[in-house]
């Protein structure tokens, strides 16, 4: 593409041919570039707030745009009607321009073009979008050395070896918060990235407050229930065409008193692509999302669950009306390339203000798949997170920015081509990689997960095994030449923070958002009692020929979700064994006595282990449970009891806490699941 030389910018293009640039100096001591794809100001295609234009692909409607490196951005007049639409009229040198006469600085620059001639452009009249800069007889005050970046080559860490990775972190943090147009600050001081909207958000509300049960109902409030508030508020990137209501849900642990805010963590909980939204991490246990949100508020965590934007009813003007199912009407629209990022960056920094507004100590990000990627990103850019937890979607750009996923997580402003519908995960052409992206979440916590089942963790998606590749290379594995540097290599030796990097292999879980995973992110220990999947690879057991679930060994059984065979496991107050090679984490057994056989004695009218003794697993069409002696000696007591309904724990039939801080083990079970005979492990 066309561009005015290094560290000048558009001031006006040729009235015969619109190749050619009107050129002028700019007045800044270094200068930083990156390709703009989708944003919009006024109907005309402009760079990002912050930055100015400094060449163009004609054809493609692609923008190169630019800012002074050492604030992190340039200072331009563009609020309200400081940013002047013109149309194609005044000249000088046989040029259209931005004239001086209109500028009150007298360094007039182009920020947006709309030239007609490009088929991925709107039919508009040809126009500038004009911004005054700092007066060129100022000199400006610098603050930073300048950082000597080619902006057409890889550009990652490990790029630069003998860099200062707090430089290389300031200077690639504000360049992605153009590539995805967040607001610069408006100091006129120096940024290392984006800041932080202010609280409220535009035209923010919240309902009336419920209080809701274990399973996200609503319920009478008492001192164990939580509460949940439905928020909304106003989002716009500014095009005139993104513009809409972004829903989401609030919870606020049992107990929770504003007055001690300061004292709570908090998690931002984003989904996938997913029909049921927010209500799939906010109230469904049996989603794949397994109500994230709810579960970490039930063990203390203030948490946050929004619809990402085009999903639920936070439906976007792209999308047909009236919609019925929001991922069918969200996968029948054509995205423009760069757009949803855009998007989901600006609300994810506005849900994080809501959040801390709520919970002073630690803020964290959580996601499954699409949400995995908002999650990352978030961290990457919001210097307020403390971590991060990526779902089942940590893999390289080969895979995340390849068109032929899913487009709405593609960033074509991280790469150096500038062509459409193009494939820009390719190496060649890549500026960051995902390691980059855990480059600038380091050294804060960044948790990985992965289930053993996933069709991406085995190699059987639709990608053809090119999954394992991406998410090898993205955690561990040096590629392309060793330009390219798995994350574990960066956290250990350029932030010397190995400890804050783990990888959770999550036995049997298929594409499914693990809430231990996300407490051990926010608390440094899995909890005692885990979800426990019951897919592929996961834990088994044997008596003779028949083969059934198993809880892993020295763990038992408390809960049973019969029609997706996954149980709630308890390892028992003395918690779980962890293994640790290279920052990827199994839990492996519990504290329990581990002398387990196979039994289909019946007591009490069920299937039941010998008294003193839980139960590890079971055939429940078979008749045949694993029962390991424990000398528990508790009262045994049913559930449900009778005229009651039974105990409901992470969307199954649970044990009740009877005594100690653990549900009560399951000591009998019907053939169905249904009912229960139960015993405290004390």
């Amino acid at each position: 593409m066309h561009c005015c030389a290094p560290g000048y910018a558009v001031r006006g293009v040729g009235v015969s041919s619109h190749n050619d640039f009107l050129c002028r100096k700019a007045n800044e001591p270094s200068q930083d570039c990156f390709l703009d794809f989708p944003t919009h100001r006024q109907a005309v295609h402009g760079c990002p707030l912050g930055t100015y234009l400094r060449g163009v692909h004609v054809d493609n409607d692609i923008l190169t745009c630019c800012y002074n490196q050492d604030l992190g951005y340039t200072p331009l007049q563009q609020l309200g009607s400081a940013e002047r639409l013109r149309s194609w009229s005044a000249t000088e040198s046989g040029m259209y321009v931005c004239p001086l006469s209109a500028s009150a600085t007298g360094n007039p620059v182009v920020t947006g073009l709309a030239q007609n001639t490009s088929p991925y452009a709107p039919p508009y009249a040809p126009s500038f979008l004009c911004s005054d800069g700092n007066a060129v007889s100022s000199a400006l005050q610098t603050y930073n050395a300048p950082v000597t970046i080619n902006p057409e080559v890889y550009r990652g860490i490990n790029a630069f070896p003998s860099m200062d990775p707090g430089i290389w972190q300031r200077v690639t943090r504000n360049l992605l918060s153009h590539v995805v147009n967040l607001p610069p600050t408006g100091s006129g001081l120096p940024q290392a990235g984006p800041p932080p909207p202010t609280y409220p958000p535009p035209q923010y509300t919240e309902s009336a407050s419920a209080c809701v049960d274990e399973e996200g109902n609503v319920a009478a409030c008492n001192a164990a229930t939580v509460t949940r508030i439905t928020f909304t508020y106003a989002s716009s990137i500014g095009d005139g065409t993104s513009d809409h209501t972004l829903h989401g849900y609030l919870f606020l642990p049992a107990g929770y008193t504003t007055a001690a805010s300061a004292s709570y963590d908090g998690a931002l909980v984003m989904h996938g692509h997913s029909s049921s939204a927010k209500d799939a991490t906010a109230k469904l246990y049996n989603d794949q999302h397994h109500a994230a949100a709810l579960y970490l508020a039930e063990h203390g965590i203030v948490a946050l669950a929004p619809d990402t934007a085009s999903f639920g009813e936070s439906l976007m003007p792209q999308e047909p009306s009236p919609c019925i199912d929001s991922r069918i009407c969200h996968d029948g629209v054509s995205w423009p390339y760069g757009l949803l990022p855009q998007v989901y960056m600006r609300n994810a920094l506005s849900n994080m203000t809501v959040l801390q507004h709520y919970a002073g100590r630690g803020l964290f990000t959580v996601g499954l798949s699409l949400g995995s990627w908002q999650s990352m990103m978030a961290a990457a850019l919001d210097t307020r997170v403390s971590g991060a937890l990526a779902g089942n979607l940590y893999m390289t750009m080969q895979c995340l920015n390849d068109p032929n996923t899913h487009i709405c997580q593609n960033l074509p402003g991280i790469t150096n081509l500038a062509a459409r519908q193009a494939d820009y995960g390719a190496a060649n052409i890549l500026l960051l990689d995902t390691p980059d992206i855990g480059a600038l979440i380091a050294p804060r916590q960044l948790v990985v997960t992965w289930g053993t089942a996933d069709p991406l963790f085995a190699g059987t998606d639709s990608l053809g095994g090119q999954s394992v590749t991406c998410l090898q290379n993205a955690y561990m594995g040096q590629y392309d030449n060793g330009r390219k540097i798995g994350t574990y290599d960066i956290y250990a030796t350029r932030f010397q923070a190995a400890n804050r990097l783990h990888r959770v292999d999550v036995f049997g879980m298929a594409h499914e958002l693990d809430g231990a995973s996300a407490l051990y992110l926010i608390t440094g220990q899995f909890p005692a009692v885990r979800r426990d999947y019951g897919g592929d690879a996961e834990t088994t057991c044997q008596s003779g020929s028949t083969v059934m679930h198993c809880c892993p060994l020295g763990s038992g059984v408390v809960g049973v979700y019969a029609a997706n065979n996954q149980f709630l496991c308890s390892a028992g107050t003395g918690g779980w064994s962890v293994t640790n090679s290279n920052g990827i984490l199994r839990v492996n057994n519990g504290s329990l006595p581990t002398s387990c056989t196979a039994t289909t004695l019946t007591r009490n009218g069920l299937g039941s282990c010998p008294a003193g003794a839980y139960m590890q697993g079971a055939h429940l069409g078979a008749g045949i449970r694993i029962c390991c002696p424990a000398t528990l000696n508790g009262l045994e007591i049913l559930d449900p009891s009778p005229g009651q309904s039974s105990t409901q724990q992470e969307g199954m039939h649970a044990c009740p806490i009877t005594s100690g801080p653990l549900p009560d083990f399951v000591t009998g079970t019907s053939s169905s699941g249904d009912a229960f005979s139960c015993i405290p492990e004390q």
